[in-house]
């Protein structure tokens, strides 16, 4: 029994919803796959390639090709424009050349595209939230900034990785809805949560400036087009009229059906694996966290720098102001507030401080006077430090019961 001939305006739009989804995954869609990092390097410059072309059309000179980690750059959205316009030709080509008025076997193949591209995406930014990566611990350097030299996405970097409980529970919502999005009879239920997630992703995105814009509004996109198709059950269910159940998929040919569990499991195990890389991504970046025994702020009380004692005047960019020896190594912010960012490690037996600066290596020593004192000497330098208490966002912690609020 054929399918019913659909309306042409759903045709059309579906034809173009169609091509214009290939084209916008195409730069995506081997991220989960094992070993196919050169494929998609291929499809990045290739697709890169044409928005440069595309540009200089528009008089737009595109910038070189760089792993910034924006997806908002020059070339993405030509490539989204560029997209959408090969689409509407496609469908008009495709229009003209087919007598065909439905097609629900590509609409089922499509579904379970869309459901298997949004999955591998999404578990991977979900499991980066819940190991943490995305949104590590603040570093003790972070809290010595002040809220006017932040960025929008910076503050709301520091807002989403404070709460590390909530950055969990951020990354299981996405887990949750991308492992329900793998069988057919839950992925339903794991587009209206991933909904949820993904419109309070997007929003954030644009509110708070993070170049991930087009990204996420493309992935909402997505789960909104697998919603759709039971839209009208859910308005049902919804108002308290019974829903009829969803109809048992086609079954084909036996050989069909065996192809379609390879290639089920074999996406279900790249995912996974796309979720194991997380774990330990997450694991080498806890080892790059080291308290170190000098862990904390050190005011300086007194600088000698050549023999001769500086006073602390905020002009003077040479007296250090304060040491910051945070979990990823050291901050020198001098008294004009400038700040020097140092990889150091701390050799508590030596009594050594050694850090790198460009390509210049060197050794300070010190010596803890007790547990709030502090002496340091270089070359050149001679500082006596105190330590600053640690700052309320460290110490203020979770009250069931309040009679007043702490609103600092």
């Amino acid at each position: 029994m054929s399918a019913p001939p659909w309306s042409l305006p759903r045709l059309i739009a579906f034809r173009f919803g169609v091509i214009a989804a290939l084209l916008l995954m195409s730069p995506y869609v081997f991220w989960i796959v094992p070993g196919a990092g050169p494929l998609n390097v291929a499809l990045l410059r290739g697709w890169h390639w044409l928005a440069s072309w595309f540009g200089a059309l528009l008089g737009l000179d595109v910038p070189p090709l760089r792993p910034t980690g924006s997806g908002d750059a020059l070339w993405n959205y030509l490539h989204a424009l560029l997209s959408l316009i090969l689409a509407a030709l496609g469908t008009l080509a495709w229009t003209f050349a087919s007598r065909r008025r439905a097609h629900p076997r590509l609409a089922a193949a499509m579904t379970v595209v869309l459901r298997y591209f949004l999955a591998g995406i999404l578990i991977g930014y979900g499991m980066a939230k819940v190991m943490p990566m995305q949104f590590g611990p603040l570093p003790l350097a972070r809290y010595d900034a002040t809220l006017g030299d932040m960025s929008p996405m910076g503050l709301m970097w520091t807002f989403m990785a404070f709460s590390q409980p909530y950055v969990f529970f951020a990354g299981i919502a996405e887990v949750v809805g991308s492992v329900l999005l793998l069988w057919r009879r839950t992925y339903l239920a794991g587009a209206l949560l991933l909904i949820a997630v993904m419109t309070n992703v997007a929003v954030m995105n644009f509110c708070y400036d993070v170049p991930v814009k087009l990204f996420s509004m493309m992935l909402l996109a997505m789960l909104c087009v697998l919603v759709a198709s039971h839209a009208r059950r859910l308005a049902g269910a919804l108002l308290g009229y019974a829903t009829r159940e969803v109809p048992p998929r086609v079954r084909t040919t036996a050989t069909a059906e065996r192809i379609r569990i390879v290639l089920k499991l074999s996406m279900i195990a790249f995912i996974a694996l796309h979720a194991y890389r997380a774990v330990v991504v997450s694991r080498w970046i806890a080892e790059q966290r080291v308290i170190t025994p000098l862990h904390g702020s050190w005011r300086a009380e007194r600088v000698v720098i050549d023999g001769v004692e500086r006073a602390p005047l905020l002009t003077d960019d040479v007296r250090w102001r304060k040491l910051i020896f945070h979990e990823y190594g050291l901050v020198v912010r001098f008294a004009t507030d400038r700040r020097l960012y140092l990889r150091a490690e701390v050799d508590a037996k030596a009594q050594t401080i050694t850090h790198v600066e460009g390509v210049l290596r060197r050794v300070w020593s010190y010596r803890l006077v007790d547990a709030e004192h502090l002496v340091i000497d270089t070359q050149n330098i001679h500082a006596e430090l105190v330590l600053e208490p640690p700052p309320p966002l460290t110490t203020r912690g979770f009250h069931w019961v309040q009679e007043d609020p702490y609103n600092r």
